[in-house]
């Protein structure tokens, strides 16, 4: 029998398949704007920012997908210190530049409360300053009011720490102090902050050490060295400050704020003009020491 051919009604359905549609170029750009429109609306609400900053926030720093990546707005913000540490004072300096609500706690050093257990469990160290944002936990290292000038290079190290946390972690609160998300104008703040740190606090530093911390008689001889390493260094800021407005640049930073607290104790307590005969050096600290956070620190001590 001859087999009887296939119809196509008895052939199975082909099954066609079709790729599928790719989404327009337009549908794409609307979906990635809406993407970054959302997660930009939640990270401006995350930073503590409020409607008057939703304008520079795309300008300020740069990119917004580095602004992404900075920490959260903290709970509760406190600072552990002594009033006359220039150490504090730094730390307390960039909370009031950047408008951070904190809660201040005094450590009585001549009663030796910074070597208490309670304070132990703080800094193991028994030293100030001590700063508390939310989980996280931060110190400093001064360990009396007068010996804190002498560890004044290991201070420093730890309150310029806790200053670049405070002004990286709140970008939008205050006044922006450290281009985090600009690599040009960050190593340019690191550059100046450097500067201040080898070029600038231990020269003063060594006079106020010299001259009223260490006690009894001053070693003059040390005290002339210093004052002609003063002279050099002025050179140098001269040289920097006569081209632009600030250490790092045309605009106000971290770099420039750290000066304020071993600056103005030279000024005040061994009246040494440590400025005099340099314009650019003169119009620059009388600009920064000028500021109202500062003044309200250094009228209380």
């Amino acid at each position: 029998m001859t087999p009887r051919a296939a119809s196509t009604s008895d052939r199975p359905p082909v099954a066609h398949h079709k790729s599928p549609q790719r989404p327009s170029p337009l549908r794409l750009f609307m979906f990635t704007l809406l993407t970054i429109v959302a997660s930009t609306a939640f990270q401006i609400v995350r930073s503590g920012a409020t409607i008057n900053d939703v304008p520079h926030f795309f300008s300020r720093e740069g990119p917004i997908a580095d602004l992404w990546q900075m920490g959260t707005k903290a709970s509760t913000v406190t600072l552990y210190g002594s009033r006359l540490s220039p150490s504090t004072q730094r730390v307390e300096l960039i909370l009031r530049e950047k408008d951070i609500p904190y809660d201040f706690v005094s450590v009585n050093m001549r009663e030796k409360e910074h070597k208490s257990e309670s304070h132990f469990t703080k800094q193991p160290f028994g030293q100030v300053p001590v700063l508390v944002d939310g989980s996280l936990q931060l110190y400093g290292n001064s360990s009396s009011e007068q010996e804190h000038m002498c560890m004044e290079l290991m201070v420093v190290l730890e309150s310029r720490a806790i200053g670049r946390y405070l002004a990286g972690s709140y970008p939008f609160r205050g006044m922006p102090l450290y281009p985090m998300s600009n690599l040009t104008r960050m190593a340019w703040t690191e550059q100046a902050v450097s500067v201040e740190m080898s070029d600038f606090d231990p020269v003063l530093s060594g006079l106020l050490v010299e001259m009223i911390y260490k006690g009894g008689e001053p070693d003059f001889e040390r005290v002339q060295h210093l004052k002609e390493q003063l002279r050099v260094k002025m050179e140098g800021y001269e040289r920097i400050l006569d081209r632009q407005k600030f250490l790092a640049g045309e605009a106000l930073t971290l770099a420039d704020l750290f000066h304020l607290p071993v600056g103005t104790a030279v000024l005040k307590r061994l009246n040494i003009v440590w400025y005099d005969g340099f314009p650019s050096v003169e119009r620059w600290w009388k600009d920064i020491s000028s500021r109202p956070s500062w003044k309200e620190i250094e009228n209380r001590s």
